[in-house]
């Protein structure tokens, strides 16, 4: 089944495509404007959309919580919530700056599909709702 929910997320028509009534995560990295004792950080995205706010929460919080097992430097940027436009799920976009590389991520362990998706970068509030929107309509 778990093989069946990653098919579903592969790319349709050059989209990552995953349906509305499904938990997933997308998220992106990059190079970080802020360094933090002479080392440059990365800076993470995600994008976490599930049924309530506490879930998206909590899985959030586990992604946090491996990069400081690794390296104890994170800053978290303000996080923004909504509602999946026309659906009953909830979102919650969150970016933080970490020396920690991708790999230890393991987003993997969360048994729901992830999306890499370099289009997920931090924006303003408004362009983040309208991306998100335009992927779910």
């Amino acid at each position: 089944m778990e093989k069946d929910i990653r098919k579903i997320a592969e790319s349709i028509n050059g989209r990552n495509f995953v349906p509305k009534e499904s938990k997933h995560i997308r998220w992106n990295y990059q190079k970080s404007d802020k360094n933090y004792m002479d080392f440059s950080l990365t800076n993470y995205h995600f994008l976490i959309v599930d049924k309530r706010d506490t879930n998206n929460e909590e899985t959030l919080r586990s992604i946090y919580d491996s990069i400081i097992s690794v390296n104890s430097f994170l800053e978290e940027d303000p996080a923004v919530k909504g509602k999946v436009k026309n659906g009953e799920f909830r979102y919650l976009f969150a970016s933080c700056h970490a020396l920690a590389p991708k790999e230890i991520l393991r987003l993997e362990k969360f048994n729901c599909p992830v999306i890499f998706d370099k289009l997920l970068v931090n924006k303003k509030v408004l362009n983040i709702e309208d991306y998100i929107y335009r992927l779910y309509e």
